[in-house]
């Protein structure tokens, strides 16, 4: 699978996002992420792998949204 690089400006900014929110770098990137696809209009084939990767994250945010 393709793993993109971040970009090293924004490792830092994630890094110290995910000390804040007391959770581990990659899921706030995922989390940033995801909510950044959502706002934004998708062909029909991403619209499916975006319901996908909302089933799949979906536990994540609950328990962020509880803390």
């Amino acid at each position: 699978m393709y793993s993109p690089n971040i970009h090293p400006s924004l490792i830092p900014i994630l890094y110290r996002l995910g000390q804040h929110r007391k959770q581990p770098m990659t899921q706030v990137a995922d989390q940033l992420l995801l909510e950044a696809l959502e706002k934004t209009e998708l062909p029909v084939p991403c619209q499916d792998m975006l319901s996908n990767a909302q089933r799949i994250l979906q536990p994540v945010r609950i328990l962020q949204e509880a803390a």
